[in-house]
Formats: structure tokens, sequence, C-alpha cells
């Protein structure tokens, strides 16, 4: 998913960077004539490196935030208002199999942040569908209990068994660990 993301970005900001350059290029080489007359060379591997580090800051939180009921709660009604926030959350497998791929799980999600207390039955639960690399998913089953931090991503849905649909959170872990 990063590495899409990324790559789509790059691209769109090297067009964009060659359009203010002059647009059309006449040659293949790092120097390219705009269309004013003048030469300018472009060193494409800076601009590429400018265009990661950007999309990496976008992409990846700095701090991951352990919500409160509240924010909880506003996360599962409205996913997408919350896209980009890192998140930590803890949960349990619960289908990670060919179906899901070996990129992404499904799970119960709870939020760490909540209290026992204030939800003495515990409903600040929901179903997400978590992605990340292979690597970092590699040696998690089917009913581990995990602790993730963990990037909000968009809402999506999913048809149920019996004909209808549920709302998930689509999640990009970044950090994930047996807990």
């Amino acid at each position: 998913m990063k590495k899409a993301i990324k790559t789509i970005l790059g691209v769109a900001a090297v067009t964009a960077i060659l359009a203010s350059c002059g647009g059309g290029s006449t040659s293949t080489s790092d120097e390219t004539e705009n269309t004013s007359g003048s030469s300018e060379v472009v060193d494409v591997d800076e601009t590429v490196a400018a265009v990661e580090t950007t999309v990496a800051k976008v992409v990846t939180p700095t701090s991951f935030k352990v919500l409160s009921d509240r924010e909880w709660k506003l996360m599962n009604k409205n996913p997408d208002a919350m896209s980009g926030t890192g998140v930590r959350i803890a949960g349990s497998i619960i289908q990670f199999d060919a179906f899901t791929g070996t990129g992404t799980f499904k799970a119960v999600i709870y939020n760490t942040g909540a209290s026992r207390a204030a939800d003495p039955y515990f409903n600040n639960i929901t179903v997400s569908d978590i992605s990340g690399s292979e690597t970092l998913l590699a040696n998690f089953l089917k009913g581990d209990k995990f602790v993730c931090d963990c990037v909000i991503n968009k809402a999506d849905s999913y048809s149920t068994q019996d004909g209808g649909t549920k709302l998930t959170v689509l999640m990009d872990a970044i950090n994930l660990k047996v807990g």
C-alpha cells in the first residue's frame, strides 16, 4: 500500500515539476529545453528523494495516539475524517487466510484507551481490515492477539454471509507485536 502511494505521488510530483520547468522536453538527457528557450539541468535523483521524504512524512505519523472513548466512536462513525491519523489499537485476528491474502488480515479491534468503568460492556470494539508488509505480518495467525501502531486509512464495506453489508475501518500497520 505504501509503495503504491509513494509511486503515485512520486510520478505526480515529477510530472508537476517537469511541467513547471516548461512542459515538453526535446531531449532525453537530464538537460531539458523549456518553452522559453533556456536550458535547465534537472537532477531527477534529488527530485525523487525529496518526493519520497515528503511522502514518508505524509504517510507515516511520528506518534500513535491512544484515542479517547469519544474519539473512538467518531473514528467508527466516519473513518475517512480521521484518515492519516496514527493510532494505537489492540485486537484479535479473526481471519487471515487465502481470501485476505498475505498482506491483510481481518481483526476485532478495541481501543487501548477505553475505560472499563465508563464502558462495562466494552462496546468500544469494531472490525477492521489491517494491512502491512508481508514481512511484518509473516508470524501472525488467526486467533493471535496483538497490539498495533497503525494509520487510519479509510472506511470500506464488505458483504456478510446473510446478504447484508458491514462497515469496516481500513488501517495500515506500522508496528505490530503479539500481545
